[in-house]
């Protein structure tokens, strides 16, 4: 019988009660390449109904994913943008977010996947302030809005996403009875 020389290098080793550390490929999965802080640096939402409305905006809304929590700190970030048609009439509303925002989550995968946020676990002070054509047009608590079910598709609630190296990317396509919305958000690693 023949015994090779690793498995006798392990049970000497073993004998003698020295510890050995296997090559990190074999005891470690791979790290998931979203695990980091990020900055956004793009946000576009194409939503396709009866007309066609957009989003976009939010520019520098912080990130920080970790294996099971995604923390948005909406400090400094521009404001988004939202231009649809009502009654047949051309409207823009802006929106400030501020404040924090923070969920438990799943991500899955390591330099793409899947990831969603559990939205009942929604914790933070985080709102949102819009205005039409320079009026307040409505308050929102962001927490209160999650944990009812609800979402605001600024913060997606989930998606695919790709990464490499600095540059974190995050697709969603939403379908429903009254149309297709198809949304991205670009992320720099910071």
């Amino acid at each position: 019988m023949s015994v090779s020389p690793t498995r006798i290098v392990l049970a000497t080793a073993l004998a003698a009660g020295v510890a050995i550390a296997l090559p990190a490929s074999v005891s470690a999965a791979p790290k998931q390449c979203a695990v980091g802080k990020w900055r956004l640096i793009s946000y576009s939402l194409v939503a396709k109904t009866e007309t066609t409305s957009t989003v976009k905006g939010g520019a520098g809304t912080k990130l920080t994913i970790t294996p099971k929590k995604f923390s948005y700190d909406f400090t400094g970030s521009k404001k988004v943008v939202v231009k649809t048609v009502l009654d047949g009439a051309p409207i823009t509303i802006k929106r400030a977010y501020r404040k924090h925002l923070a969920f438990k989550s799943v991500l899955k995968g390591t330099k793409k996947g899947d990831f969603s946020l559990k939205r009942k676990s929604a914790s933070g002070n985080a709102v949102v302030d819009s205005t039409l054509g320079g009026v307040p047009a409505g308050h929102e608590n962001l927490v209160k809005t999650y944990r009812k079910g609800d979402y605001d598709l600024f913060v997606l609630p989930h998606g695919k996403y790709t990464c490499a190296g600095k540059s974190l990317k995050f697709q969603t396509k939403f379908t429903d009875e009254t149309g297709t919305s198809t949304i991205s958000a670009h992320y720099r690693r910071v």
